[in-house]
């Protein structure tokens, strides 16, 4: 039976990125018709969009896995997904808020993943040492969503998002 009571405080990243991501781009697509509902989402995005900046990457920028609630990692950045749903966020956080920093965390994580594409999860890799290579359409399938909607979010529906270093 649901009881309605918390039973993890734990944030997994690519989720509370999500969240980011939805409340953010939710603010824009209904700006006009639900200026108010809009206001609340984007305050709920800021919330997110604060929180993960601060809290939910290492030093050389990689977003965890997972982060307490009060943002003291938990689990290593093994997931690039992590990387991806938070570049969402930010980019789509940026259009909602008009700040900046956050397109710039964007487009910075985008960069980031860019240069660990052949080894997404790099030393976190569970390949055995001597056996084949896997290749999954799992990355693939993302890189692509994030560059169409990165392609909305930033205006270049006119095929000039090569333009943003992608």
């Amino acid at each position: 039976m649901i009881s309605g009571k918390v039973f993890d405080t734990d944030k997994f990243v690519w989720l509370q990125a999500r969240q980011v991501y939805v409340f953010s781009k939710f603010s824009v697509i209904y700006r006009k018709e639900l200026p108010e509902q809009c206001a609340q989402w984007l305050n709920l995005a800021k919330l997110g969009a604060d929180f993960l900046a601060k809290h939910a990457k290492d030093k050389n920028g990689h977003f965890y896995f997972s982060v307490t609630r009060s943002g003291k990692p938990i689990t290593q950045p093994f997931s690039v997904f992590s990387d991806y749903f938070s570049a969402l966020a930010f980019a789509w956080y940026s259009v909602a808020s008009g700040e900046e920093w956050a397109k710039k965390l964007a487009l910075d994580t985008y960069d980031l993943i860019q240069k660990k594409k052949s080894n997404p999860k790099g030393q976190y890799n569970k390949i055995y040492p001597g056996t084949r290579t896997f290749s999954a359409l799992n990355v693939p399938m993302i890189n692509l969503n994030v560059l169409s909607e990165f392609s909305e979010a930033f205006g270049m529906t006119d095929g000039s998002i090569d333009t943003v270093k992608f």
